[in-house]
């Protein structure tokens, strides 16, 4: 099971993106084999409104959002009282930012590897949190 960060999303829809290719790769390796996804819900918002901004279209932000949701194998995780109160003890212990904190909640409340192209959030989580980069995690996997 992996929790995926927005930041891998928007590099997958951007084809402008420097990471364009491997999170394009890593989306269409995931959901051919099937892979069971997690992500807090907000991922919706946060990748739209990233990738309109990027290409100036709020009708692509919204596609790419609806494309995001119909991911067969995502479960969007509903942020609660809970997740909020792991958020903020993880956010703060590791001095995260707030949407990657919550990033990081998710992967700890379903024991999930946490995949990001965020390379500070990937050092700044506690080891027993496994990150991994697209690419890391692609690398992983049989030919």
């Amino acid at each position: 099971m992996l929790t995926i960060d927005a930041s891998v999303w928007v590099s997958a829809f951007d084809a402008t993106d420097v990471l364009h290719e491997s999170c394009r790769d890593f989306v269409r390796t995931v959901t051919r084999d099937m892979v069971a996804l997690r992500a807090p819900s907000f991922v919706l918002v946060e990748t739209a409104c990233a990738v309109a901004r990027r290409v100036g279209s709020p009708d692509v932000g919204r596609d790419v959002a609806r494309e995001v949701a119909a991911s067969p194998h995502l479960a969007l995780i509903q942020t609660d009282a809970d997740l909020e109160q792991e958020a903020l003890r993880l956010g703060t212990e590791c001095r995260l930012r707030a949407a990657d904190a919550l990033y990081v909640a998710v992967a700890v409340r379903t024991g999930s590897v946490l995949i990001t192209t965020d390379r500070e959030l990937g050092a700044r989580v506690p080891e027993r949190i496994v990150t991994m980069t697209p690419g890391e995690w692609l690398a992983t996997r049989p030919n």
